[in-house]
């Protein structure tokens, strides 16, 4: 991963439910 895509996720990740982070960056790269 790079650093511009960690900067991306790791807020994105940061306010999901734990158990939806698996579905919620499927999303995240979908809609990059």
């Amino acid at each position: 991963m790079t650093i511009v895509q960690e900067e991306i996720f790791e807020p994105i990740v940061a306010v999901m439910p734990f158990d939806g982070i698996d579905e919620s960056i499927n999303r995240a790269k979908a809609s990059l």
